[in-house]
């Protein structure tokens, strides 16, 4: 999720990036209603995501022109952003299914170590690509641990706990709420 992201993002803006996650609640009611058939949601949920979503688009869209930035992005940025949202999204339903039979810590701790298995495939095959020398500081070092313990980790625990007691819709609207507390740290 987070390698496509950040290649992503290369390629297109923050603002594409957000309206391509906000699409999230309406792919969990689609897919919660009509592939998968495990919870049927009322009109009035319909209606509240398609209202969030407006919402947003709205707001980005402000902040955009504001700056006199475009929200489109290339194709190939927007594309790797919406195949990170579907790893997302995956994740999300998957881990509601086996929330049943796993804790919390196992998810969280079975999550974080294909992550760092996976990013750190793709690190080396930039490295291979890319002559960039690599500089480890020591304050960098501490910075990713404590990034890695409480950015990461307990950020999946938490979202493990959440998708255990709360449905996915609910769980899956916090993509409205994100843009939100990125404009309120920023300032």
């Amino acid at each position: 999720n987070v390698a496509f992201v950040m290649w992503g993002i290369q390629y297109s803006t923050a603002s594409s990036s957000q309206l391509i996650y906000a699409a999230q609640p309406m792919l969990n009611l689609l897919v919660s209603n009509y592939i998968i058939k495990d919870r049927r949601y009322p009109v009035y949920s319909y209606i509240g995501v398609i209202v969030g979503l407006l919402g947003l688009g709205l707001i980005l869209y402000q902040s955009s022109v504001g700056r006199g930035e475009t929200i489109s992005g290339s194709i190939v940025g927007n594309l790797l952003i919406v195949v990170a949202m579907l790893g997302w999204f995956a994740y999300i339903m998957l881990s509601k299914k086996l929330s049943k039979d796993f804790t919390a810590l196992e998810l969280s701790s079975t999550a974080v170590y294909v992550s760092l298995f996976v990013t750190s495939l793709l690190l080396l095959y930039q490295i291979g690509f890319t002559s960039t020398p690599i500089h480890l500081p020591l304050a960098g070092i501490a910075g990713a641990v404590y990034m890695g313990l409480f950015g990461t980790f307990l950020t999946y625990i938490l979202m493990q706990v959440a998708i255990k007691r709360l449905s996915t819709l609910t769980v899956n609207l916090s993509s409205y709420i994100q843009p939100l507390c990125v404009a309120i740290l920023a300032i």
